[in-house]
């Protein structure tokens, strides 16, 4: 497993890395850190072989910042561990290296902004999450830096559940985490409660770990009831699957990531449904 994590060496990242760092360690994963910087001129434009002498000892001061950067925060120093530059947008250099470090974990940050929490509105978390195919574990400004012991996965008990699952459960099994899996059902009586307990049965049978549980929440609302469990149970990491949206939805709706970053400060860790 490799664990990627964009540094811009501000605090809200040195937690974020903090974070990505203990569970490298955790997993004995390789730990790339990359830092993305705005190319100084356009290729298009007449000072481009200028620009391109500055981007490169920006690069240099750049690999000397990680090296720096790598050597103050991690307390461990025996896992496999690479520093990165790049030149353009931040997002997409994120996700390009991703995509290169085949399964990867991109470890990101979020703040607050002006008192008001910006998860995902206008941020390159918010970015990252939309267009890459990798899990993103999202470390809010706030979230307790411990690694987790229960981590409590939203489910709605369809295939791409399933296959995040299987990550998970492998996550868990090394971190030595219990799982909760839990449904929240609009049904007032039993309703589809028997394919939720068929999709469990199935994955402890498939999967063999002992350390999952399961829970049905009878209640309308997604969010509520996930507001709800989290009132009541001792979680210290959430996940769930999240499905790209188009344009005009982006635009008009907000993602049931915003949603949730509205009620919890746990991290969050994020898959993707096609």
């Amino acid at each position: 497993m490799r664990i990627l994590i964009p540094a811009d060496f501000s605090e809200r990242s040195r937690k974020a890395a903090n974070y990505g760092s203990a569970l490298a360690e955790k997993l004995n994963a390789e730990l790339t850190l990359i830092h993305i910087h705005q190319p100084p001129v356009s290729r298009n434009n007449p000072a481009y072989s200028l620009g391109a002498d500055l981007d490169d000892d920006i690069r240099k001061s750049t690999g000397i910042q990680l090296g720096d950067y790598y050597k103050d925060i991690f307390s461990q120093k025996s896992h496999y561990y690479a520093g990165l530059s790049r030149t353009g947008s931040t997002a997409d250099e994120i996700v390009l290296e991703a995509a290169r470090q085949e399964n990867s974990i991109i470890v990101m940050a979020t703040h607050r902004n002006n008192g008001i929490r910006q998860w995902m509105s206008g941020s390159y978390t918010a970015e990252v999450i939309e267009k890459t195919d990798q899990p993103v574990l999202v470390i809010p400004e706030n979230s307790p830096a411990k690694m987790p012991e229960n981590i409590a996965f939203i489910t709605g008990c369809d295939s791409y559940d399933f296959v995040a699952l299987q990550k998970l459960i492998g996550l868990a099994g090394a971190l030595d985490s219990s799982i909760f899996l839990i449904h929240i059902s609009t049904e007032t009586k039993n309703g589809n409660q028997h394919i939720f307990k068929d999709f469990v049965d199935r994955i402890k049978l498939q999967s063999g770990y002992e350390k999952i549980y399961s829970s049905v929440i009878r209640q309308h609302d997604v969010l509520i009831g996930v507001t709800e469990y989290l009132r009541t149970h001792q979680i210290d990491l959430l996940s769930f699957n999240v499905r790209k949206k188009i344009m005009k939805k982006r635009l008009l709706q907000k993602t049931f990531t915003e949603k949730i970053s509205k009620v919890s400060e746990l991290p969050l860790l994020i898959f993707h449904r096609p």
